[in-house]
This record gives C-alpha cells, sequence and structure tokens, in this order.
C-alpha cells in the first residue's frame, strides 16, 4: 500500500506543471542524450475523440487532432507535468497536495468511537514515473520507446459515515467512522513517442464517471506524451521490427430485439459496417455508449493497464466495528491489453455498469441502529485472445443485461451491450499472423423461458439438424412472445484459450457469526461470502490442426469445453429473525454453526459438446429456481468458425 502515494483528486481542474531532471549515469562511454518528457492530460469531447479515432486512426495524426482541440477552446488541458531524464535513469516527477488516509484504527466499544493511528499519505495530484529505452521508428518516423507510468486524481475524495456497532454491549446504539473514497485514472504503458510531436498512451473516461450516470459530462481524459532527444544517437532510428498498436474499446448497448436483428444481418466478414451503423444509432440517441477506453500496446512480454475508477473503502477485518480499512475495489473502467504478436491481443475488461448497492445487515432486534452496511458492487467483463482482421475492427463479445439485475440503478434489462475492439497498426497480410492465429471461435450461449409443459420435448435426445430447427422456432417464438430471451452472451477467441462474458451483480453474505449469548435477539456478523449473480458465460474451443499453415478449410466441428450459469432472481438473504432461529437453543451455550446460507434461483449448464459451425445445440433443461413452476429454461449454444483475412 506504500506504494499507492498518489491517490484521490483535484477539486478544481487546475493545470499542474513541474519540472525535474534525473541524474545521468556516470562512467558511461557513450554519454546518452538527454530526452525531454511531456505528460499533458486532455479532457476532450467523447464524441470528438471517438470520430477522431475512426477517421485518422491513433499515432501521430491523432495526436495532432487533439492538439487541434485544445488550440480551438473544443478541449482542456487538465494536468501538465515536464521533465527530462537521461540514459537508464528513471525520471519521477509529481505535483499536488498530501492527504492522510486511515488505514488502522484503536477501537473503544464503549462510546462506539474509532480512532485512526495508521495513515498512508496520498497525492492529490499527478504523478509520473517514465524511463526512455532505445530508440527506433515507427511507420518510417524516429521516435522513443518509453516505460510510462501515470496517475491522477481528477477529484477531491468523497467521505462517507460508516456505522460502528458492537451486539454485545447492553445498552443500544451505534457510532460513525468517516472514511474516505479515492478517486484515481492510472496507466501503465511499455510504449513509444515520435521524437517531434505526441502520442496518445490512451484515453478514458474520468474517474466519477459511473457514480455520475446520466449526469455525467460526455468527456475523455486523454494521456499524451512527447519524449524528445536533445540530440539524437547514432544508433537511433533503425526501423522496428515490429509496428506500433493502438486499441480502441467501444461498447453499445440496444435492445434485445434490436440486437437479434443486428447480430442476424451482420456481415460475417467484416465487423466495420456493424460497428459504424451501432455509433450512427448512439449519435441518434437509439443505442447507447456504455464502454469507451484505448490504450497503447507494443510489448510481448508485459501487458499495458488502464484503470479509471473510484476506490471504495471497505473494511479490511471485522464488519462490525472496522479497525483496518482497504480500498481494493474499484468502480469504473479496468483495461489490461496484451500484445501477443502482429494483430494478435490478450484483453481483459472489467466495466462498472452502475454504482454500487448498498446491503445492510440488522444486528438487533431491539436496536433498529446497530445496523451494518457494505457496498456490494456489479460488474460486466469480458476476457479473451483475440485477432483483429486486417480491416482493423471485430466484435468481440455480447452481453445481455438480465432481468435480475433490474435494482441496478440506472440498468436497462434486456440491453445487449455489443463490445469491439478497432485495432490501428500498419497494415499485415496473412503471412504475418502466427498460423494458429489464423481462425477464431465465437461461441454463443442463449438461455430461453418456456412453458414447464414442454421439458419433455425439449429433453429428448435429436439429431443436430432438429436441434437447429428447434433453435430457430425458438427465435421465431421469443418474437411471438410465446418463449423469451432470459439470458445472451457471446465471445470470440482462439483456439486453445479461455475465454469468458460476464454480467453480474457481486452480492455478499454472512458466511460466518453467532448469536450474543447474554443478549437474546442479537447477532453479531463475522466473515462474508460472496456469490456471483446474473448470467456468465465461459468456454474454451479447439479445432482440428490444419493440414497446412492457415488452412482450416477441413475443420468440420469444434470441441467446446463450457460454463454457462444464470440466476432467474437475487439470492434472497436470511432475516435476523431466520438467522437466530438457525442456531440451536442449548441453555448457557451456544454450539458453533454458521449463519443459514441464502436462498440462490441459479441454474448452471457445464460440460463438454461437440459443435458443428452454425448449428446450434440444446444443453439441456433447467427448471427456474424460486418460479412457481410454470416455466423452465433451457439453453443452446452454437460457434461460427472466422478465417482471419
Amino acid at each position: 500500500m506504500a506504494g499507492r502515494a498518489c491517490k484521490a483528486g483535484y477539486r478544481a481542474l487546475l493545470p499542474a506543471i513541474a519540472f525535474l531532471v534525473a541524474a545521468p549515469t556516470h562512467g558511461e562511454a557513450t554519454p546518452q542524450p538527454i530526452v525531454e518528457v511531456r505528460q499533458r492530460i486532455i479532457r476532450a469531447p467523447e464524441s470528438a475523440i471517438i470520430d477522431a479515432v475512426m477517421k485518422h486512426g491513433q499515432g501521430t495524426a491523432f495526436a495532432a487532432e487533439v492538439q487541434r482541440m485544445v488550440t480551438a477552446g473544443e478541449a482542456r488541458e487538465v494536468s501538465k507535468l515536464v521533465g527530462a531524464t537521461q540514459g537508464d535513469s528513471p525520471l519521477q516527477m509529481e505535483m499536488g497536495r498530501t492527504i492522510k488516509w486511515a488505514w488502522e484504527c484503536a477501537e473503544n466499544e464503549d462510546n462506539f468511537t474509532s480512532t485512526p493511528f495508521g495513515f498512508f499519505h496520498m497525492l492529490i495530484g499527478s504523478s509520473l514515473e517514465v524511463t526512455a529505452g532505445k530508440s527506433y521508428a515507427v511507420r518510417d518516423e524516429p521516435g522513443t520507446g518509453l516505460t510510462w507510468t501515470t496517475r491522477f486524481s481528477p477529484r477531491d475524495p468523497t467521505t462517507l459515515e460508516w456505522p460502528l456497532v458492537w451486539p454485545s454491549k447492553k445498552e443500544a446504539g451505534a457510532g460513525v467512522f468517516k472514511q474516505q473514497d479515492i478517486y484515481e485514472e492510472t496507466l501503465t504503458v511499455i510504449g513509444w513517442a515520435p521524437v517531434s510531436g505526441s502520442s496518445v498512451l490512451g484515453f478514458m473516461r474520468p474517474a466519477d464517471h459511473v457514480e455520475m450516470g446520466s449526469q455525467r459530462e460526455a468527456v475523455l481524459d486523454v494521456i499524451l506524451a512527447e519524449a524528445h532527444p536533445q540530440s539524437a544517437p547514432a544508433s537511433s532510428n533503425h526501423p522496428a521490427t515490429e509496428s506500433l498498436a493502438n486499441v480502441m474499446l467501444l461498447g453499445l448497448g440496444v435492445s434485445a430485439e434490436d440486437a437479434q436483428k443486428l447480430l442476424a444481418s451482420r456481415d460475417t466478414s467484416s465487423d466495420h459496417a456493424l460497428l459504424k451503423d451501432l455509433l450512427q444509432r448512439q449519435r441518434a440517441g437509439k443505442a447507447a455508449l456504455r464502454v469507451v477506453a484505448g490504450l497503447q500496446a507494443t510489448n510481448p512480454v508485459y501487458g499495458s493497464d488502464l484503470e479509471s475508477s473510484r476506490r471504495h473503502s471497505r473494511p479490511d477485518d471485522t464488519i462490525v466495528f472496522p479497525t483496518s480499512w482497504e480500498f481494493d475495489n474499484g468502480v469504473g473502467t479496468r483495461l489490461r491489453i496484451q500484445r501477443e504478436a502482429i494483430r494478435t491481443l490478450v484483453l481483459d475488461l472489467m466495466q462498472s455498469p452502475c454504482p454500487p448497492r448498498r446491503q445492510t445487515w440488522q444486528c438487533a432486534k431491539d436496536s433498529p441502529e446497530m445496523t451494518i452496511w457494505r457496498p456490494q458492487f456489479y460488474e460486466q467483463s469480458v476476457k479473451t485472445a483475440t485477432t483483429i482482421p486486417a480491416d482493423g475492427v471485430s466484435l468481440i463479445a455480447v452481453i445481455r443485461t438480465p432481468e435480475c439485475l433490474k435494482n441496478g440503478e440506472g440498468l436497462a434489462p434486456g440491453e445487449t451491450m455489443l463490445l469491439f475492439a478497432r485495432l490501428d497498426e500498419t497494415a499485415a497480410g496473412t503471412k504475418d499472423i502466427a498460423p494458429e492465429a489464423a481462425i477464431q471461435l465465437e461461441g454463443e450461449a442463449m438461455v430461453f423461458d418456456v412453458p414447464a409443459s414442454e421439458s419433455g420435448s425439449w429433453e429428448a435426445k435429436v439429431s443436430a439438424a432438429e436441434d437447429q430447427t428447434r433453435f430457430e422456432k425458438l427465435l421465431s417464438r421469443v418474437k411471438d412472445g410465446s418463449a423469451s430471451l432470459a439470458g445472451h452472451a457471446a465471445v470470440k477467441t482462439l483456439p486453445g484459450k479461455e475465454a469468458s462474458a460476464r454480467m453480474e451483480y457481486l452480492m455478499e453474505y454472512c458466511s460466518e457469526g453467532g448469536p450474543v449469548e447474554e443478549i437474546p435477539g442479537r447477532f453479531w456478523p463475522g466473515a462474508m461470502g460472496m456469490i456471483p449473480v446474473g448470467t456468465s458465460w465461459t468456454m474454451t474451443g479447439e479445432v482440428p490442426s490444419p493440414a497446412s499453415p492457415f488452412d482450416f478449410s477441413a475443420a468440420q466441428s469444434a470441441t467446446l469445453t463450457y460454463k454457462l450459469s444464470h440466476d432467474a432472481a437475487l439470492p434472497r438473504l436470511p432475516t435476523l429473525d431466520e438467522t437466530l432461529k438457525h442456531f440451536p437453543k442449548v441453555e448457557g451455550t451456544v454450539d458453533e454453526g454458521s449463519p443459514p446460507d441464502p436462498v440462490e434461483f441459479n441454474a448452471t449448464w457445464e460440460g463438454k459438446t461437440q459443435v458443428k459451425p452454425g448449428q446450434a445445440v440444446c444443453l439441456g433443461v433447467r427448471k427456474v429456481p424460486g418460479s412457481d413452476g410454470s416455466k423452465v429454461h433451457v439453453a443452446f449454444v452454437r460457434v461460427a468458425l472466422k478465417p482471419i483475412r
């Protein structure tokens, strides 16, 4: 935690300027050039940045367009750091003010107070650490390799009041502890910047974008990097063996009905037209922009990381009277990209689709104020390894918001997000792609609700052709209302690589604790367990090895290892009365035990199956947990093989 010196944010977004010079390395035979380093964070309109990427790509022309926006008053600079470094000496800069964040406290249950005595010192401002590497050219343009780590706080912390309760204290009551939530935007890149001009290392929504909801300003924070050697070394400007890769992720949400129409009419050879269509719908107010982030990725070993989030503080030990705190739960956007090879990326995205929900636990029947609470988080995540086609655009995942998450602030049950990756790098032919990356599997899972009277027919074994016919009829029945689509997820990945798409609510429950023997009607909560609730789809696909490199024409089927999980409703937590009744009533003792488990409404399908491309396979029937028994779940999967052109 000591390394987290740069946390929190500015009250007013004023440019911060610092200038430091890293000490040169002595004793070198050939002095390395001094490299002037500059970082600027530009807050620009979201739509303008997306349009600029679609038009210019993410090279130096894009950086120049961002600068034009600043000059024209269409964007503004919110942070600036300037310094210099030489050789392998890292440059470290920071600008702002320091606050103390309490992580350790002394409890006093007699008067319900908690006194901090352990603090982390956190920077509210900007910090940067840079090491300049070798000089090389990208697209015939000379530049400098960089290891770049930055943190920026776009606003001051938010203070929340946490209850302090002591269930075994006879006198009823509760105290309050005020703790801060930190806002931060971070980026770590092994990247590149031209010797003249700027390079965009990444862009993201501001750290408070989730909690602002519909009231947020539609802007992005763009990180511009400059690294200008005062003189070029003799060995500089040799062409690089690989081009620079810049990736933009865009997630657009539409109704389930529109999603089905768009996917059914999709051009199977290119996703560029589909992305263009969705962006036009978004401008017309017919689609919602759920995810937008950009990141430079060059190194095949070390990934690039981006995060923009509110770091929610939570008790790290006892939940009734905390004495230590942590803030590892971020609400916002987190993205990691590793560039394995030409046009081949490993992506790990976590997006908070809405603010956390507050869950409470009552600890005393005779004292309503003896109630604790904890934030419960929503997560929309995609993990995959994928090769981007030559046109630079790929639909990598589809995920529907299930009905059980309808209580999430701003969530629209049934909305389906289509997630695209746009890659900007030097055009490369198929010969530059690794042979095993020349084909991808697109695995799709759907959960339908049908009348329970049909269970027998769905459990019957049928041929592959009949399965496909049943699936097509189900899609038609969704349109006429005799069946409904409850869950939908899809993800694109390389053969042998596990991939997942999830839309979940991470619900906590009291897994340990016990009654207070001396005071009937009191309960002391202990440790918490967690249940992911929503729709989760995980798959690994295998295809036969090609007879010759890049030739997958003989692949007639895929072996799919899968796990599909879907919840019809949020689990029901036990009440205080139910919890107390759960423990044995033996006078003078309370035997060791656990609180009653939540009642879950989950259905799961897990296994391995052969799937022919383009044909749907029924995974089986499950009762709808917690329902009146009138309906059952029926799950289907299908796989498409996507040769890379």
